[in-house]
């Protein structure tokens, strides 16, 4: 049994790199009492015989401070991946992709008390731990990653009605008990003492919230420590990339239109896995021009941005973007939407450039000038690298800790 001790309760069912980040900022600060997560393998993953297994053990590793006050719940977590493995064994009624969110949720709930000086949750899994902490007055700070729902309903419909032949990707509205999900969604803002987003697109998606909601702060994420290994390029051709799932929610059908407008000389790279089968994203994928990579290791997609010229992230419907940060760390320019968290991080024009969303030709207008001018790629590249070293994660952790201090009573 953990004892119980004044701090922070936080949890995440997931450990990506908001969520460590995070928890490393209030554990290094000495503000963070408990850390839920489903899986942590810091040890185990010390004693794997091989490279490769240790590095796969390590993505649900823990900083030694966050391991020390860390409390897992594994089983929830083991039965959905078991049932993703083999989903004809068992009902996705019985465990479904919200299980392992809701009994973190739920456990933290069960740790607040009047010791506790906050709560931090995410989108999903904060309805119960909120509900308790409100109950012993414990401020509640709510990590919302992704745009406001409302939004994401109406531009995503739109979307399916723009583009039918890739509506098939979009699935917001389709998952199982969708009323359900989004009336618990705006539950978790209703009991939130402060919002935190990583960027000015999603604190303004929440206009369209019905209810009253409180302070929000925005607080980007930060970068890969910046590396210059760019390999020499051919200035008579502009090598493209795209990193993400191959879904519209994230602008595809523009990506591949903007492409085939500028013809040959760009090259497009495309990094990600198929959402379902889709006519209009296999013809896509099957260019000349097009390189298709499924799935690739992460350290392996930095090392592929030192060999491209131009990130492409059209997106409709972002959080951030987490991939402008990584292509920023490579001196890799970006071509993105205000609908990500690329205003919040580049100049338009000068690390890259801010498009409208839904705009093939506005794409293939800034590849048209790069290619015209092979000395602005050079000049970008540069641009791009010097801000990569103003976007750390320690300037992100340390806006965390001004708004957990900001909020702990």
């Amino acid at each position: 049994m953990m004892e119980r001790t004044g701090g922070i309760i936080a949890g995440h069912a997931v450990l990506n790199s908001n969520s460590r980040q995070m928890a490393l900022a209030f554990a290094n600060a000495g503000l963070l009492a408990e850390f839920h997560t489903s899986l942590d393998t810091t040890q185990l993953a010390k004693y794997m015989p091989t490279a490769s297994l240790r590095a796969s053990m390590a993505r649900r590793s823990l900083p030694e401070p966050v391991h020390r006050v860390t409390k897992t719940h594994g089983w929830p977590e083991i039965r959905r991946l078991f049932r993703r493995r083999f989903p004809f064994l068992e009902s996705p009624s019985v465990f479904g992709p919200d299980t392992t969110l809701h009994a973190i949720d739920a456990a933290m709930g069960k740790r607040v008390d009047e010791r506790t000086t906050a709560v931090y949750a995410y989108e999903d899994g904060a309805a119960r731990s909120f509900a308790a902490a409100a109950e012993h007055d414990v401020p509640r700070i709510y990590d919302l990653p992704i745009g406001y729902w409302r939004l994401g309903e109406v531009l995503l419909n739109e979307e399916a009605e723009a583009e039918p032949a890739w509506a098939s990707t979009i699935s917001m509205t389709t998952v199982r008990n969708h009323a359900e999900r989004m009336s618990r969604k705006d539950l978790e803002l209703s009991l939130a003492s402060e919002i935190v987003v990583a960027s000015s697109f999603t604190a303004r998606s929440l206009n369209l919230y019905p209810g009253s909601a409180p302070r929000v702060t925005v607080v980007p994420y930060g970068a890969p420590p910046p590396v210059r290994t760019r390999v020499k390029r051919d200035p008579s051709r502009i090598r493209a990339l795209y990193v993400g799932s191959l879904t519209q929610r994230k602008g595809i059908s523009y990506l591949f239109s903007a492409v085939r407008a500028s013809g040959r000389r760009v090259e497009l790279t495309v990094v990600g896995r198929q959402v379902g089968a889709n006519a209009a994203v296999d013809s896509a994928l099957r260019a000349e021009n097009v390189n298709w990579i499924p799935s690739l290791a992460h350290g392996a997609i930095l090392d592929l941005m030192s060999n491209h010229d131009v990130l492409i992230f059209p997106s409709l419907f972002e959080g951030f973007g987490l991939v402008l940060m990584e292509a920023l760390s490579r001196g890799l320019p970006v071509i993105s939407t205000a609908h990500t968290g690329a205003p919040d991080i580049i100049s338009d024009g000068v690390e890259g450039w801010i498009v409208p969303v839904r705009s093939a030709s506005a794409i293939s207008e800034k590849l048209d000038l790069l290619l015209q001018d092979s000395r602005r790629v050079d000049d970008m590249s540069d641009a791009a690298f010097s801000r990569a070293h103003d976007l750390s994660w320690s300037n992100h952790r340390a806006k965390l800790i001004e708004v957990a201090r900001r909020n702990i009573r």
